[in-house]
């Protein structure tokens, strides 16, 4: 199996690098924003320092979807994941739980609202189904909900915060650059 870490020498990402070593052949792709090169000391991994903006739909660059691009999957904001954390934490439910919003959509979907909300003229190219690959996800989110918690965002919305964030991250990186 191989397997591409987006973001790898950060916390989280290291975490994934370390579960798989042993397990299958690592690629890690970072840019050093908010990661260490230390965090990946000891792990067998082929590194590739960039950003994946750099290839994505910021840059015109094709989107390259695996399949027919009507896989679904659950996708949910950041924030959210942050607030269901925080809500469970200072309640007294214990046990696991899915933090998700319950919906799905395709990629194919995914990738045009990239491209919509970032202006891009990338085209979607679609390649070769890959094994193993998962057809649908949705998370089950009634033992969440029944809790009392409720995400307060939507996938469309998250999106563009998130797209808004990068934009505005890279433009400051930028100019930093340049004094």
């Amino acid at each position: 199996m191989k397997i591409l870490v987006t973001g790898g020498s950060g916390f989280i990402g290291s975490h994934i690098v370390e579960h798989y070593q042993g397990k299958a052949e690592i690629t890690v792709l970072d840019n050093f924003r908010t990661g260490y090169k230390k965090n990946l000391e000891g792990f067998d991994v082929n590194f590739i320092e960039g950003d994946i903006c750099d290839r994505a739909a910021v840059k015109n660059a094709p989107i390259t979807i695996f399949g027919n691009g009507e896989q679904t999957r659950d996708f949910i904001y950041v924030k959210d994941i942050v607030a269901a954390n925080v809500f469970m934490a200072q309640s007294d439910n214990t046990g696991v739980y899915n933090v998700a919003y319950g919906k799905k959509i395709t990629i194919n979907e995914w990738a045009k609202l990239i491209i919509k909300l970032t202006g891009s003229t990338s085209d979607i190219v679609h390649h070769e189904e890959r094994t193993g690959d998962v057809k649908h996800t949705m998370a089950s989110t009634s033992k969440l909900l029944a809790t009392g918690f409720k995400p307060t965002g939507n996938f469309a919305n998250g999106l563009e915060t998130t797209i808004d964030f990068f934009a505005k991250s890279t433009k400051e990186m930028a100019i930093k650059c340049l004094k």
